[in-house]
This record gives C-alpha cells, sequence and structure tokens, in this order.
C-alpha cells in the first residue's frame, strides 16, 4: 500500500510458505540532498523448531541484500522535473 502523502509505504504477504511476513518502508530528506530510508520488516517462517541465533544469522545474510536492490535501483533513476526540487 502506497502512502505518498508519509513518503512511505507498506506490504503484507497475503499467500505463500510463511505465516507472516510484513513490512514498511519511509522515506525522509537527508542534508546533502539525500534520502533517509527507514526499513522495517517482520516475518514468521512457521517453523518453531529453528533456533533464534540461525534466525538472525539469516536476516542478517538476507536484509543487506534486501536493501541494496532498491539502493541500486534509485542511484540509477531520476526523478521527473516536473517534481525535482531545486
Amino acid at each position: 500500500v502506497l502512502h505518498p502523502q508519509d513518503r512511505s509505504f507498506d506490504w503484507k504477504s497475503v499467500a505463500g510458505t510463511v505465516n507472516r511476513y510484513d513490512g514498511s518502508c519511509h522515506f525522509a530528506p537527508w542534508p546533502g540532498n539525500r534520502t533517509l530510508i527507514r526499513f522495517e520488516t517482520v516475518m514468521d517462517p512457521g517453523l518453531p523448531f529453528l533456533p533464534g541465533w540461525f534466525m538472525r544469522f539469516i536476516q542478517g545474510i538476507a536484509l543487506p541484500m534486501v536493501i541494496e536492490g532498491p539502493k541500486k535501483y534509485f542511484q540509477g533513476w531520476v526523478a521527473p522535473a516536473s517534481t525535482r526540487r531545486p
């Protein structure tokens, strides 16, 4: 769900192999003509026998890849002239 007025979007899985996967992404102006992005996610794989340390390990591998994808995409993107700030 997009929330342009709040510079954010959120999502919630509706099907798949995990019990729960949802999150949000918020964008805020940052000095130097940059953008601060806050990314939050909650995941329940539905496998109660997985130890917490293993889940943290997997998240430590997966989350940087989740962040790098949009970063690479937006680094090559140029806003339309009508939306650029001076």
